[in-house]
């Protein structure tokens, strides 16, 4: 793709530029796959929980620190599956798209996708993961908040799919969940490329479980906190 679409990558545009438009494309794109009458790969709470869960038990981490990760696993699950089901790309940031300058918008890299939670694309569009999981404690407290974001993309999405309100309280339940996912993902692919565990330590899982644990105690204070997590009491 970056060799035969000349074009900008989205982390080289400003989202106020293309976050209306690249909403468009993904609402198009949902909307599309919605109508496939082929088998397509279920994404479950394995997918996105349970490898990470798995992974922390096979290195024997602290016991104590997986029961909470799995107790909040749990309640991230509940509150993502209130939103409607269908196709998702799984990874939709900022590094998985090229816009052209004709203007169209090309969508790459679908080795996540698969069926599960439509919205989450829209939110990992919103927050740009890459930039959440360096795990800066620092500037954590900048993705509560992402109305604005949110606002852009709406414009575009809505054109195909709305919006519910189930949908939009799930939005920091999916940020949550994809630290546990972007977890299950480098065990999946970094021995490939590394040929070995060594990545694999303490630090590892202990830089998580604070990230994890920090994020519900912001959650908790937000004043923007979604209705179904207050529900489930994180």
């Amino acid at each position: 793709m970056y060799e035969f679409i000349y074009g900008k990558m989205g982390y080289e545009c400003d989202f106020k530029f293309y976050g209306t438009k690249i909403g468009d494309a993904m609402g198009l794109m949902h909307t599309i796959m919605g109508k496939y009458d082929k088998p397509i790969m279920q994404l479950d709470k394995e997918h996105y929980v349970g490898r990470y869960i798995n992974l922390m038990k096979e290195f024997s981490y602290s016991p104590s620190k997986i029961a909470e990760l799995e107790e909040f696993g749990d309640i991230l699950w509940n509150n993502v599956t209130k939103t409607k089901p269908g196709f998702c790309h799984g990874d939709l940031n900022v590094s998985n798209f090229i816009i052209a300058p004709d203007g169209q918008y090309y969508v790459f890299d679908f080795d996540c996708a698969g069926i599960a939670y439509p919205i989450k694309d829209v939110f990992c569009l919103c927050n740009m993961t890459e930039t959440i999981f360096d795990f800066n404690f620092a500037s954590i407290g900048n993705y509560v908040d992402m109305t604005a974001k949110l606002s852009l993309v709406r414009q575009g999405y809505e054109k195909h799919r709305i919006l519910n309100d189930f949908d939009i309280a799930a939005a920091h339940s999916f940020i949550g969940l994809g630290c546990y996912w972007s977890a299950g993902q480098n065990n999946k692919y970094r021995p490939l490329i590394e040929g070995h565990r060594r990545w694999l330590n303490e630090q590892y899982f202990d830089i998580r479980y604070n990230w994890l644990m920090q994020w519900r105690k912001l959650c908790k204070k937000s004043s923007t906190m979604l209705q179904s997590a207050t529900t489930n009491n994180i």
